[in-house]
């Protein structure tokens, strides 16, 4: 399997556990914490419309992921990037997935979004590859 697959693979695998709501399996493929960005609507050159999200520890992201009562996603890569130190002692990298779907939370809370480019930046860790955060919303897909 290519480095690429394998972090396919880590993402894949992260949102089948969600689909299927097992929460420790999808936090198997989370690094032990999880920075989030986001950006409003404007013009994606206006540096103003990127924002901080939040940072989550893994207890956090458990009790997140603890609270849906459904979750369904779809999604197509639109690019994988990975970064190698020049040792090979570590790697790094990022993919941009178009993804639509729905969670439905035990409050009766749901969250719906379609055709959102999203970028999820992972790193080996350990010989194993994990996610580390995501930038939501950074543009229209092609």
């Amino acid at each position: 399997m290519s480095n690429i697959e394998h972090v396919h693979a880590c993402i894949d695998g992260m949102f089948n556990a969600q689909i299927n709501l097992d929460v420790d399996g999808a936090l198997s493929f989370m690094a032990d914490s999880h920075l989030i960005w986001n950006v409003r609507a404007g013009d994606l050159s206006d540096p103003t419309i990127w924002k901080a999200g939040p940072f989550a520890t893994r207890i956090e992201l458990k009790e997140w992921l603890s609270k849906h009562q459904a979750y369904k996603v779809q999604y197509k890569y639109l690019h994988t990037d990975l970064w190698e130190a020049p040792d090979k002692s570590r790697r790094t990298a990022v993919a941009v997935i178009e993804e639509t779907g729905k969670a439905v939370f035990h409050d009766g809370n749901i969250q719906e979004w379609t055709e959102v480019v999203n970028l999820w930046s992972l790193a080996e860790i350990d010989g194993t590859w994990k996610v580390t955060g995501s930038m939501h919303h950074i543009g229209e897909s092609a």
